[in-house]
């Protein structure tokens, strides 16, 4: 309870915080970075402790493009996994799209879980 006070609290600052995801699960991440910053505030953690790994996130997780603006390189093998699947199995419980409309574009959201998705990722050569 008492990092979920503290949460609120670095909420209410506004700390600058990355997004290595360029769409809107920033504010996901933002979430979970304050989280981390409440935590490591609570436990007497040294001052960049939460920084420091809130950094080492994004530079792992932001995707990495190649000078030609090509996309990472997990993303065509994950596409062609959701699509596939809920191509030949449109009753699978593994994966279920949506259609959806956000920011006034309409698209495709696929729900599903990571076990699934390392799973079928393994199978590939």
């Amino acid at each position: 309870m008492s990092v979920i006070q503290r949460f609120l609290s670095v909420r209410g600052r506004r700390i600058p915080t990355p997004n290595p995801f360029d769409g809107n699960f920033g504010v996901h991440f933002t979430a979970l970075c304050d989280l981390l910053r409440a935590f490591g505030e609570l436990s007497g953690k040294p001052e960049r402790w939460s920084e420091d790994i809130i950094a080492e996130w994004d530079h792992i997780i932001r995707p990495q493009q190649t000078a030609d603006g090509e996309e990472h390189e997990f993303e065509y093998h994950i596409r062609e996994i959701l699509e596939s699947q809920s191509r030949y199995s449109p009753v699978s419980s593994e994966i279920q799209p949506k259609q959806i409309q956000f920011n006034g574009q309409e698209g495709k959201l696929y729900v599903t879980n990571s076990g699934f998705l390392f799973g079928k990722l393994s199978e590939r050569p």
